[in-house]
């Protein structure tokens, strides 16, 4: 399943992701700003590098799933980049936007990607209450605090909570390493946003910036190397 990424192209990609990513969340935990605002603007690109070196091994497999999680990291790289001026609510909404169309991508991926026979019921109505419990209970505690931006953080909520319902309710249904490690890495996905928005939007201390990259990094690392595996089944 993984074969094609023991390619020196592909190792070689990963160790320049995991070397950035390390001196990233040094920076973050240092709090040097300005040094871990340089080194997120190439997270995701040499996730992509990554991502594009497996590709290029495995060309002759290539299809609409590569485009997606392609775009999915492109979409990702220019909502960090609108976040890292949230100060403003137009990019906020903006990086708001971008993360939007990489849930998107990564939905139409599970969807096009993975063979399903049926839905475990219980696990798919749980993971469902669960997750709208936790959107309104979010909305209720910042109401105050989101004003105009409302409709557009609730609508994300939807969209990222079907994200990873639709890779857990899948992992339940076929428990293969690439779906287990995308819905592990769609959780830290909702964790890591949950960060965010208790930040910007409660001025929560426990959601320090550390916190916030290292459980994103950790989201998109996985659920990259699960599409691979997916890909690759």
């Amino acid at each position: 399943m993984y074969n094609q990424c023991l390619d020196p192209w592909c190792i070689a990609t990963i160790v320049l992701f995991v070397v950035i990513s390390t001196i990233h969340l040094i920076k973050c935990f240092k709090q040097k700003q300005k040094w871990a605002d340089i080194t997120k603007f190439m997270l995701m690109p040499s996730l992509l590098l990554f991502f594009l070196a497996f590709t290029f091994v495995n060309v002759q497999n290539f299809s609409i799933l590569h485009i997606l999680i392609i775009i999915a990291l492109i979409s990702s790289f220019f909502g960090d980049v609108a976040l890292l001026f949230d100060r403003e609510k137009q990019n906020f909404a903006l990086g708001i936007l971008f993360f939007a169309i990489t849930q998107i991508c990564y939905i139409v991926f599970a969807i096009l990607g993975v063979k399903v026979d049926s839905i475990p019921l219980i696990p798919g109505i749980v993971s469902a209450v669960i997750f709208l419990t936790a959107i309104i209970y979010a909305v209720m505690i910042t109401k105050k605090q989101l004003k105009g931006l409302k409709p557009i953080v609730v609508l994300y909520g939807l969209i990222i909570s079907s994200m990873s319902w639709v890779f857990i309710v899948f992992a339940f249904a076929n428990p293969v390493v690439g779906l287990i490690l995308v819905a592990i890495g769609s959780l830290f996905f909702v964790i890591s946003d949950t960060f965010v928005a208790s930040q910007y939007f409660l001025g929560s201390r426990i959601a320090t910036r550390f916190i916030i990259m290292k459980t994103y990094i950790i989201a998109q690392l996985l659920i990259v190397l699960g599409a691979i595996g997916i890909i690759g089944a």
